[in-house]
């Protein structure tokens, strides 16, 4: 085949070609080979006969590159496949670093990992709400961590029930031993205030009983705004002389 004629039939090819968004060998090979038959069919008879030949040639490179994409397709759904589940471990491990293990709640790790920059500062913005626990201690010097425990589970089973029953938009961590920290977002102030008295009033009519005695699943709370860059600590450190102030 002349040089000239090989240009034309590859310049009507890759126009040919322009409407693909994906362009496989084979899907070339196929149009190419169609736009080579419509010039050999003006050529001789002879020439023709030369051209089959070649097209036999053609026909088996395209059959085994289409094997070729086929595996090679077959290799992506493979690596999508254990993709996905790698992903899917990966998110129930970053869950269970994330978890509290007695509520279920975030622990203080998620907040350092996640609402933090490198500097401790916050990486978003909103609403930060200190809760204490008021019978932790007493009940952990009468009886033992056992019960303290099931104590801070009804209460954030409590909290984080009311909490999707409203709608809100928020993460809770339990901080540290009767602390926990709920992060609220897409509300003003007032409206912080007011989920979180209501959620107060509420809880207070439910109690923790243990054999013979019966404690009242009250806690003390503080709020206060957060701005993103702003020093977690000095927030904290802010939260926790309003939520002293709050308990006198």
């Amino acid at each position: 085949m002349h040089n000239d004629k090989l240009v034309q039939i590859t310049e009507k090819t890759k126009l040919r070609l322009l409407k693909h968004e994906v362009i496989l060998p084979s899907t070339y090979l196929e149009i190419f080979m169609e736009e080579m038959k419509k010039a050999d069919d003006q050529q001789q008879e002879k020439s023709t006969h030369s051209v089959v030949a070649g097209d036999d040639e053609i026909m088996n490179t395209m059959q085994s590159l289409k094997k070729m994409e086929h595996h090679l397709f077959e290799t992506e759904r493979d690596y999508v496949k254990e993709m996905n589940v790698l992903r899917s471990a990966m998110d129930t491990l970053r869950t269970q670093l994330f978890s509290d293990d007695i509520s279920k709640s975030k622990n203080r790790l998620w907040i350092f990992k996640e609402k933090l920059n490198n500097n401790e500062a916050f990486n978003d913005h909103g609403f930060l709400v200190s809760i204490k626990i008021s019978d932790y201690d007493r009940i952990i010097s009468e009886y033992d961590t056992n019960i303290g425990n099931r104590l801070l589970k009804q209460v954030s089973d409590y909290m984080i029930g009311y909490l999707n029953q409203k709608h809100c938009h928020y993460e809770i961590v339990r901080y540290s031993a009767d602390n926990f920290l709920i992060f609220m977002h897409e509300l003003n102030e007032d409206e912080v205030e007011k989920y979180i008295s209501n959620m107060q009033n509420e809880m207070s009519n439910y109690d923790f009983k243990h054999h013979s005695r019966v404690f009242s699943l009250t806690f003390n709370t503080a709020v206060m705004q957060y701005m993103e860059n702003e020093s977690f600590s000095s927030v904290l450190g802010q939260l926790d002389e309003k939520l002293f102030e709050n308990s006198l």
